[in-house]
């Protein structure tokens, strides 16, 4: 499950009493990188995917909000992401 507000495509469904995924999972599956997402996630799992690029990221958005500036650390830029370490 992921955590309240984890990911913003998520949100509407994480703030509600009971969780449902089906329809966020129904569109996805629709997506045309439906197949290479579950590639990546074997990938994942075996093992396969190397070291990890976000040098330890908890965080990600594209426009960080200044507490997560003043509280987190920078780790990294991935084109527009701006990546943060929690802790």
């Amino acid at each position: 499950m992921a955590r309240r507000k984890a990911f913003s495509c998520l949100n509407e469904i994480t703030s509600q009493a009971q969780l449902d995924y089906g329809p966020a999972i129904a569109r996805a599956m629709n997506d045309r990188t439906w197949d290479d997402a579950l590639q990546m996630v074997d990938a994942y799992c075996a093992g396969e995917l190397g070291s990890d690029i976000t040098d330890g990221a908890t965080h990600y958005c594209i426009h960080p909000p200044k507490s997560w500036r003043e509280q987190m650390a920078f780790t990294k830029r991935i084109g527009a992401h701006v990546f943060f370490r929690e802790g």
